[in-house]
């Protein structure tokens, strides 16, 4: 009899546990007598209940079971719950392959906890701590009894790992004298459960069977590739591909002069008809141009290569230009030709008028173009008598 003492209710708690060995294997029998402080058996109607199994330093949820609206009603106070029979009453783990059973082994570190990551690797000896919360109508929240350390009677449960090695049963091994020593060529077969030695398939693996086999046909090794092994060349000498092979050989003399425009690549392995041959070779000859020289005007051909080089004259800049500009020794006359022989069509966008003007005229804006017309001949020497800056007052204005 253990007696729970709690703030909201005093409660006397009778519990038995059991291994169920007549029911699903793996589930465990709990059973217990609820009294209130009155000593009054508890028979609400509806109580719900959540059973929490943790690691022995408490620090790690490895199961949880609840159980809803569970009818206490002509009881006596007493409830009896399996552990680990149906999946409906699992909160965690929700899903996968752990069971019950299964958190009761010290052998089996992928344990996940509720409050993530895995189990801490436990003793060999370690328990497991059993926490039991319940509500009512009535109770004031929920209940938390103290941990219910589970020792010897749960763990009873991995009683039938005995019979097996590393979760493997027996039919999973062989014996060793069962197995028969063969020679060659026979080799170890296993035919209806029983070992026994047999006749390999002889023969002689052939390239068949390996192209077959690797599903393409495998080249000889070298195959794509020229040796020039045993090739001895002399000083200065290179390896030349004679048509055939590779032989060393005095390197050609003389100059290049031109690239055989047929030629578009290296060819991989031995050289095409392509290759430089006699006759066919680059043009590196100078040209006329002085190296190091600077120049800014360049000739060149279709190609882009520089055929000669020279400097800007004073034809280039008139070309350029369309007119001969003026230089320092220009004369007024010079200048004034240079200007006559320009015609000012337009000022700021506005056409001027093609009407010659006579002497003393100016150009005037008449609203649409610029005319030439006479200055008056009499200008204005005074306003109301003043000369001067004049400023006008009221009276100055008749009329």
């Amino acid at each position: 009899m253990i007696e729970i003492h709690k703030a909201k209710t005093f409660f006397l708690l009778l519990f038995l546990f059991a291994v169920n060995a007549m029911a699903a294997p793996g589930t465990l029998n709990f059973q217990a007598r609820i009294k209130t402080s009155t000593g009054a058996a508890l028979e609400a109607s509806s109580v719900d209940f959540i059973f929490t199994y943790r690691n022995s330093a408490n620090t790690c949820t490895l199961y949880q079971e609840s159980y809803t609206g569970y009818n206490m009603t002509g009881s006596g106070g007493l409830v009896n719950f399996q552990f680990g029979a149906s999946l409906a009453n699992r909160i965690y783990p929700a899903s996968g392959g752990t069971s019950l059973k299964d958190i009761f082994s010290n052998e089996n570190l992928s344990l996940t906890c509720l409050e993530g990551g895995t189990i801490p690797t436990p003793a060999a000896s370690d328990i497991r701590l059993l926490f039991v919360q319940f509500i009512y109508s009535g109770s004031g929240g929920w209940n938390d009894l103290s941990a219910i350390k589970l020792n010897s009677v749960p763990f009873a449960m991995y009683a039938t790992e005995a019979s097996k090695l590393s979760g493997l049963v027996s039919s999973d091994f062989t014996l060793k004298a069962d197995v028969p020593n063969c020679t060659a060529p026979n080799v170890l077969t296993k035919i209806a459960g029983v070992w026994s030695c047999a006749v390999g398939g002889g023969g002689t693996i052939t390239s068949a069977d390996v192209t077959t086999a690797l599903t393409y046909t495998p080249q000889p090794q070298n195959s794509n590739l020229t040796t020039i092994a045993g090739l001895s060349p002399l000083l200065n000498q290179v390896i030349k591909w004679n048509g055939s092979a590779w032989v060393a050989s005095t390197d050609n003399t003389g100059t290049v002069t031109e690239l055989d425009p047929t030629v578009v690549a290296f060819a991989k392995n031995a050289p095409s008809a392509n290759f430089i041959t006699t006759g066919n070779i680059l043009d590196l000859a100078d040209t006329t141009v002085i190296a190091g020289s600077n120049f800014t005007k360049f000739n060149v051909d279709a190609k882009g290569r520089i055929l000669s080089a020279s400097n800007f004259n004073s034809a280039d800049v008139t070309s350029a230009l369309g007119f001969s500009p003026l230089s320092s020794g220009d004369t007024i006359a010079n200048a004034t030709n240079a200007v006559n022989a320009t015609t000012t069509n337009q000022i700021r966008g506005f056409n001027v008028s093609a009407t010659a003007p006579t002497i003393n005229q100016v150009l005037q804006f008449d609203g649409s173009q610029y005319v030439p017309v006479a200055l008056p001949s009499a200008p204005v020497t005074s306003v109301a008598g003043r000369t001067g800056v004049v400023t006008l007052s009221s009276s100055d204005i008749t009329g």
